[in-house]
C-alpha cells in the first residue's frame, strides 16, 4: 500500500513534492509556511551556543527566543531530539546538576562545528545579529 501511493512523490533539496493534488504543491513551499530553520541546521546553531558556555535544554530554548528577539521561538519538540540526535554521534556530553542536564560541547562536537563554519544558516546567524528589529516589527505592521 506504501508502495502504491510514495511512487508519485519526488524528494528535492527543499522537501517533497507530491505528484497530484493542486499543481503538485511542496510542504513548506509557496502554499505553506517556510521552515525559520532548514533541516539539519538548528544543530549549527546549537553547538555555537554550546561552544560559547554550557547550557541545559531550556536555556537553550530561552536563549534562541532572545537571540532571535520573537521572530523565532523553538518548541520542546525541536530542540530536545536535536540535543539527543547531538549526544549520539558523541558532539555534546551530559552532565547532571540536580534534576537537569547540562549540554557541554566535546572535541568531536567542536571539530564538526569548525568543518561547517560556512554553513549558510550560521551566515545568515551573523546577519541577524546585525539587524534592527524595531525597524522590521515597524515595517511588518504597515504592510
Amino acid at each position: 500500500m506504501f508502495r502504491r501511493h510514495f511512487h508519485n512523490t519526488k524528494r528535492n533539496r527543499e522537501g517533497f513534492e507530491f505528484g497530484f493534488g493542486r499543481g503538485q504543491e511542496r510542504f513548506g513551499g509557496p502554499q505553506g509556511r517556510e521552515r525559520f530553520f532548514k533541516k539539519g541546521n538548528l544543530q549549527f546553531v546549537i553547538l555555537k551556543m554550546l561552544k560559547e558556555e554550557s547550557k541545559h535544554g531550556y536555556q537553550i530554548i530561552k536563549d534562541l527566543e532572545a537571540q532571535f528577539k520573537g521572530f523565532y521561538s523553538p518548541s520542546p519538540g525541536s530542540v530536545y531530539p536535536i540535543l539527543q540526535m547531538l549526544e549520539d554521534r558523541d558532539f555534546v556530553s551530559i552532565s547532571q546538576d540536580g534534576k537537569k542536564k547540562i549540554y557541554t560541547i566535546t572535541e568531536e562536537g567542536n571539530a564538526f562545528l569548525n568543518e561547517n563554519m560556512n554553513n549558510e544558516m550560521l551566515q545568515r546567524l551573523e546577519h541577524f545579529k546585525n539587524m534592527d528589529f524595531e525597524a522590521m516589527k515597524e515595517a511588518r505592521t504597515q504592510l
